[in-house]
């Protein structure tokens, strides 16, 4: 059994949780048992789950529960196990706790963070902090190899060529939290430009009254992002999971840095001139600026062309199998 700790929500958005619902789905072709425990559920996350066993910690604790109290409540219900970290909330000493509840204690974090755990999987070319080679045992895998996202898109990724000119099939795409504000300033500069093209919005409602000068579809919950993507000639997002979705199938984007989490991808794309990167939020950029980035990425054959292959070597779609591999390993003692 192994326990998935996540966070996941409409604040924090929900590319953590599927990163881990992909490693989950190949642990149990391989007969590993899995649970996830977060600290509040809501609808999306149970869909996003399709069909594994989750615990409410809220439910089942007090919000204010300490870490330790946290800790004794999963290895209370869940038995003899082994526990898996994804989350930006939970550091080097809620490891160290857990290394006294559970077999095995196994970290997801690109940030270059301290950690105490038996096995952490890096999915990033940042330094890892010197503080994690100071345990026994202690593994690290780390790298673009283990970047998680779903394997299907290792399937499609040579199923779109190399892009000439966009149709001007524009996606946006800002992940969780109140982003609202951010995606109507880059809808306020593509009207300015009398933008044609069809915008796809996901993750919230807009007025389309308010943007009745542009062709504009709101989808406020995306359950086939991939079949979305695979239409799409060009990507705004955010510089967290979904950026690496987008690269696997070569799509030609502007990446924004919404969260200090995000600033190692983005690092990787723009070294890599996989994407044209805007280190901070739209807002926080100029009308003509942001118009020239876009244009760029859905008109300039150069440009989309270079992106495009760049992005496509960045990633090859199985860290779920490289990551599953070496979670099995550590609960066989490998």
């Amino acid at each position: 059994m192994i326990v998935f700790r996540v966070d996941a929500g409409e604040k924090v958005g929900y590319g953590h949780l599927n990163r881990c619902v992909n490693i989950a789905k190949e642990l149990r072709a391989q007969s590993v048992d899995v649970i996830f425990a977060f600290p509040k559920v809501d609808p999306k996350i149970t869909y996003i789950l399709d069909g594994f066993q989750w615990v409410s910690l809220h439910a089942q604790c007090s919000e204010s529960v300490s870490p330790l109290g946290e800790l004794k409540f999963l290895s209370s219900a869940v038995g003899r196990s082994a526990l898996l970290i994804d989350s930006f909330c939970l550091d080097y000493e809620y490891e160290t706790l857990a290394k006294s509840f559970f077999t095995a204690v196994i970290a997801i974090d690109g940030m270059a963070r301290p950690h105490a755990c038996d096995l952490l999987i890096a999915p990033s070319e940042k330094k890892i902090h010197p503080t994690c080679y100071k345990f026994n045992g202690f593994r690290v895998k780390q790298g673009l190899d283990f970047i998680l996202i779903d394997p299907v898109f290792s399937a499609r990724q040579w199923m779109r060529k190399t892009p000439d000119k966009g149709k001007g099939n524009l996606l946006i795409n800002l992940g969780g939290g109140d982003n609202i504000i951010e995606i109507e300033y880059i809808l306020d500069s593509l009207e300015s430009i009398a933008f044609l093209g069809n915008i796809f919005v996901v993750g919230c409602e807009l007025s389309k009254e308010k943007y009745s000068k542009l062709t504009l579809t709101c989808i406020e919950w995306c359950r086939d992002l991939i079949g979305l993507l695979m239409n799409i000639d060009a990507v705004i997002g955010a510089a967290g999971v979904s950026a690496w979705e987008r690269a696997a199938l070569g799509i030609p984007s502007c990446t924004f840095v919404l969260a200090a989490n995000q600033k190692h991808v983005a690092q990787t794309l723009e070294r890599e001139n996989a994407s044209t990167i805007f280190s901070g939020r739209p807002s926080q950029f100029g009308t003509k600026t942001l118009q020239s980035g876009i244009m760029a990425v859905l008109y300039d054959d150069g440009v989309r062309r270079l992106y495009s292959e760049n992005s496509k070597r960045c990633v090859d779609g199985k860290g779920v199998e490289r990551v599953s591999e070496q979670i099995i390993n550590q609960l066989k003692g490998f």
